[in-house]
């Protein structure tokens, strides 16, 4: 699997039930440099797979708690079912 793909799944994770909430930014995928992870969320949100509450991260004391940033759009939750559809055919 693709890592852009690896770190969509990564927000379809994290609150299965409520998808439209608002997410902690995904910080770290082992195996990728920070560089490369902007650079993924960055090819989500062109993709308009996430959304970034840009408005909320500004209010934040540190980056280290960018929380609540991001969330899955209804076009990312249809590609993340894509993806667990196309495994299960195999």
């Amino acid at each position: 699997m693709d890592k852009l793909k690896q770190l969509l799944i990564q927000y379809f994770k994290e609150l299965p039930e409520e998808r439209q909430q608002w997410q902690p930014r995904v910080m770290e995928i082992p195996g990728l440099e920070q560089k490369e992870l902007t650079y993924l969320h960055g090819m989500l949100i062109a993709h308009g797979w996430i959304e970034q509450n840009s408005g909320y991260a500004d209010q934040l004391e540190s980056v280290d708690k960018v929380a609540g940033c991001y969330r899955i759009t209804s076009l990312g939750t249809r590609e993340v079912r894509g993806i667990q559809d196309s495994f299960e055919d195999v």
